[in-house]
């Protein structure tokens, strides 16, 4: 498993002409605008002839930093598993030479989830991570290494996999790489245009938005959950967009027009990042900064911050960023923020992913809930004046062992199998009368899978959430 991978056959052992090879790309490329060092990187991996020109882009943005660990994330190409595999073993090897592994972090990463492990055919020639690290030992040096492979879709490992990063990076300089080529095998024009969409939302770092074009193959990324992991990483760290390098295609490269596949490279930066060169210190507060339950202060600045972000966003106007000195908004965490008129339900969208600070999340989710609920036209301005606003501050989601532990009005409930997901708050099953049963059923139907799917196979998680609204 530590021998030279057959991604690298071509050069016959020939260390110096894959370093020529990789230096004469890295020279062509731009250097970024910024001179900091990036929290992540989205990086192609086809073979260098077709995908090494934009790759270059993204070992530009990192060349000559110092990091401590660097971890690839790649898909699976050839293994069908669900979860992570995190490659256990002491070194990796190209034809440039070893580099070491990062045996603290893959020890905290193998174990942290069932569905973190180990799984030796997972990384058995698989180019999606092979063709980063020559790349790597030529813009970096003095660095260990941790190889990931992202199997089928888990969310909850994946939560762990970014919070464990997250926590490391406390005390490390990390770098994230996701490997991971666009659009496939559509002619030239297609293609830009079905990319452009995917590349808005990592711009954006919506994860939301990404999946959801996937879903409807609006887009394509093979790498798309690796992706999704270093944006989740990013906003974890600081990261409020993400910077296009180099957007092409192989035939733009090496390649006919008629079927091209899409490459694009891709860094995210710390908001003004404080940490320096080769980063690594998060500015946010742990999950228990906030203290406990919000008190009235905190709860009318939330609906405040609520209600402007809906106003500014149905009116057009460009309303005032979001901001906050209160410590017990800032602490990352999920949120949904209903709004409804005179009693029925107008929009409701939220969010359990605990990567921003709760008062910029409820901003974002606000303008959502008002534009953005798929049940609903938007929020028009003549609805304004008879709008009521509720907020509900999410904890942290838990996997339910056993269902009997769900109680009716106080857990929601998050069910997922596949790319299929659902939630349901716990106020609902209340105003509903539901009983346990009854709530995961239509939590499963809110997921877009079979009533009875909680009892074959789906994943059940439960959070429950403060809710208050404006009087």
């Amino acid at each position: 498993m530590n021998g030279i991978s057959l991604q690298f056959a071509e050069f016959k052992g020939d260390a110096a002409e894959l370093a020529r090879r990789i230096d004469k790309m890295l020279a062509a490329a731009a250097a970024p605008a910024s001179a900091e060092a990036p929290l992540a990187v989205v990086s192609p991996h086809a073979g260098y002839v077709y995908s090494g020109p934009i790759a270059a882009y993204a070992y530009r943005a990192v060349q000559g930093q110092a990091y401590d660990t660097v971890v690839v994330l790649g898909p699976s190409h050839r293994d069908a598993f669900t979860g992570l595999s995190v490659y256990d073993t002491t070194r990796f090897d190209t034809p440039l030479g070893q580099i070491p592994c990062d045996r603290e972090l893959i020890g905290r990463l193998i174990g942290a989830h069932p569905n973190i492990g180990y799984r030796p055919s997972a990384h058995r020639d698989e180019h999606s991570l092979e063709v980063q690290v020559p790349f790597l030992q030529r813009a970096l040096a003095g660095f260990k290494i941790v190889m990931v492979v992202v199997g089928g879709r888990d969310p909850e490992a994946e939560l762990t996999l970014v919070t464990a990063l997250a926590d490391y990076a406390r005390r490390k300089r990390l770098l994230v790489v996701a490997s991971s080529d666009l659009s496939h095998y559509h002619g030239y024009s297609e293609a830009n245009r079905l990319d452009a969409v995917a590349l808005k939302s990592i711009e954006a770092l919506d994860t939301a938005a990404l999946v959801k074009d996937i879903r409807s193959e609006r887009c394509e990324a093979c790498g798309i959950l690796p992706v999704l992991i270093a944006m989740d990483y990013a906003k974890r760290m600081g990261a409020h967009e993400g910077v296009l390098l180099k957007h092409a295609n192989s035939g733009d490269t090496a390649g006919p027009k008629d079927q091209v596949v899409g490459y694009a490279a891709l860094a995210f930066w710390r908001d003004g990042d404080r940490g320096g060169k080769g980063g690594g210190k998060t500015s946010h507060q742990g999950p228990d900064a906030a203290g406990g339950r919000l008190d009235a202060a905190a709860r009318t600045e939330l609906l405040g911050i609520a209600r402007r972000a809906i106003e500014g966003a149905v009116r057009g106007s460009r309303a005032p960023e979001a901001t906050s000195s209160n410590a017990a908004l800032q602490t990352p965490q999920g949120a949904f923020v209903t709004i409804t008129i005179g009693g029925q339900l107008r929009g409701c969208i939220g969010t359990f992913r605990e990567d921003t600070p709760l008062f910029r999340t409820v901003a974002q989710m606000a303008v959502a809930a008002a534009r953005e609920d798929p049940r609903f036209p938007p929020l028009t301005e003549s609805e304004l004046p008879g709008i009521h606003v509720e907020i509900s501050a999410l904890t942290p989601m838990k996997p339910v062992a056993d269902v009997n532990e769900i109680e009716v009005g106080r857990h929601g409930l998050y069910i997922t199998r596949g790319f299929n997901s659902g939630v349901l708050l716990p106020q609902v099953a209340t105003e509903y009368g539901w009983d346990r049963a009854t709530f995961l059923e239509q939590t499963c139907r809110k997921a877009g899978l079979p009533k009875d799917a909680w009892k074959e196979g789906a994943k059940i998680l439960s959070f429950e959430a403060e809710v208050f609204g404006e009087d």
